[in-house]
């Protein structure tokens, strides 16, 4: 690779791992970075020359941002067949509703259902935090008895939200990366796929972590909640009954405005968020149909990825699940003691009881957010090597931070001078 790059040679370095894992990968060069802001891109995206700027601005505004990311398109294909033009279009509406989602909750009350690993950025001591890079290559799933090794943007997002570090969403077409979907039935795997992990990782942030309760209410109630809603067709065929029910006592004309007005709320509800797809592509209003099929037909989805989140494999790329036992694997009774050592660690160094939480929340606790204990013995017994690959880490400086329940910042940011960053 490097030799089809001769001018990149010095300013770039591989490193590998014995066994293909993103989040081994990325806890091997992480340790490797020098400069305050390490940037993750996918292979298949593509930049404007405006998206550094825009996406360190957050960075330079307010020191209180951990992490930044970045608004998506879909690469339009130059000549495609009606069933690629079928699939893409679901793909491209599929991106444009997390658009939309991510930047509204993101001006809420700042919070983000997951910053997507196609383009964002973090501040490199975050990640470069001894705390986080354990938690971070031992995640544990289902009360303990997994390690989870997939889902590692959910993971970075939630950990944003836990230690009192803010995030941001660049919504502008200057910070807009273009990336490819599967344009053929394999989208259909890449939708269980990601519905797989937003079970997984909604269900935590709900149930086991809860900081999205206080931190960031609008996102836990307009985002979060959504994972345990019904299927659209449920859902629509229940209001529609109701209706007919709630009016049999009306007179037929105002029952059948009733009807009417239902109707048209529900078709608004569904196309609003896809508006701006419309019109940019205005040929892409004959398909609005296949739009609202799908829409009930991914109720299907949702329920089947449900009752299979053991289930961790992409299903849609060449190679991508040769190792797929290692994104989650059952624990062993060492894992489970060496957790057990880990989380006494923790609790000694923050003095909490073994069978208190083991970090200590910034936002209800004035001041920065707890680092590591780098100097306990026991913890860094714990950094062992993995697969032969040894982890090294540092403990982090996170920024203080204030008591904020809501949020208030610009509607853009715009880039300014910061222009540290690691490409990886």
């Amino acid at each position: 690779m490097l030799s089809l790059m001769p001018a990149s040679k010095p300013r770039i370095r591989l490193f590998t791992v014995t066994h293909p894992n993103k989040r081994r990968q990325m806890t091997r060069a992480i340790p490797e970075v020098r400069t305050p802001i390490t940037i993750f891109a996918d292979d298949d995206v593509s930049w404007p020359s405006t998206v550094l700027p825009w996406i360190l601005a957050p960075f330079e505004k307010d020191e209180r941002y951990g992490g930044v990311v970045t608004c998506q398109r879909l690469r339009r294909a130059a000549a495609p067949t009606f069933s690629q033009r079928v699939w893409g279009f679901l793909g491209a509406l599929y991106l444009e509703r997390r658009n939309f989602d991510c930047a509204a909750t993101t001006h809420v009350d700042g919070g983000l259902p997951c910053m997507s690993g196609r383009t964002v950025a973090y501040r490199t001591d975050i990640l470069q935090d001894e705390g986080f890079t354990y938690a971070f290559t031992n995640e544990e799933w289902w009360f303990g008895r997994y390690q989870l090794n997939a889902d590692d943007d959910n993971f970075i997002t939630r950990w944003m939200v836990s230690h009192g570090w803010e995030t941001f969403m660049q919504y502008h077409p200057e910070a807009e990366v273009l990336t490819t979907l599967e344009d053929n039935p394999k989208f259909l795997k890449q939708c269980a796929r990601w519905s797989r992990s937003n079970w997984r990782s909604n269900l935590t942030s709900m149930f086991h972590e809860k900081h999205i309760w206080y931190r960031q209410p609008w996102s836990a109630y307009a985002v979060h909640l959504t994972t345990l809603s019904p299927p659209a067709l449920l859902g629509d065929l229940l209001l529609v009954l109701l209706c007919h029910k709630a009016t049999t006592s009306w007179e037929d004309d105002s029952r059948a405005l009733a009807m009417q007005a239902l109707g048209a709320w529900m078709f608004v509800s569904k196309f609003i968020k896809l508006l701006g797809h419309y019109i940019r592509y205005p040929v892409d209003f004959l398909l609005l149909p296949v739009s609202i099929l799908f829409g009930y037909f991914h109720g299907g989805i949702k329920m089947y990825a449900v009752m299979t989140l053991n289930v961790t494999t992409w299903g849609s790329r060449d190679g991508a699940d040769d190792y797929d036992a290692e994104r989650m694997k059952k624990r062993t009774d060492s894992d489970l003691s060496i957790a057990t050592r880990h989380n006494t660690a923790i609790s000694r160094s923050f003095h909490f009881s073994p069978s208190k939480t083991a970090i200590a929340h910034p936002v209800t606790a004035h001041g920065p957010p707890p680092k590591a204990p780098s100097a306990a013995l026991e913890y860094n017994e714990l950094m062992r090597p993995q697969d032969g690959n040894e982890l090294h880490t540092r403990t982090a400086k996170p920024t203080p931070l204030n008591k904020r329940f809501w949020k208030s910042v610009d509607v853009r940011i715009k880039p300014g001078i910061f222009s540290s960053l690691f490409y990886v």
